[in-house]
């Protein structure tokens, strides 16, 4: 994947570090779902990624360090 776009999808619940498996993804869009708790710390191994969008969402406010 080099793009992944899930905006408006009512997804429920948290995102699961295993999104670290698409090695590739450059553009990850998961804006105007209904996810929760916190970034996962995975996202920072997303070396590829250079567009990350969580708008609208209910997750924590803190920031990871890797990302």
């Amino acid at each position: 994947f080099l793009y992944l776009d899930l905006i408006t999808n009512e997804l429920f619940g948290t995102i699961p570090p295993q999104i670290s498996s698409l090695s590739k993804l450059k553009y990850l869009d998961l804006s105007t779902n209904k996810l929760f708790g916190n970034i996962p710390l995975e996202i920072g191994h997303l070396i590829n990624l250079k567009d990350l969008n969580l708008y609208e969402n209910e997750l924590n406010d803190l920031i990871p360090e890797e990302i």
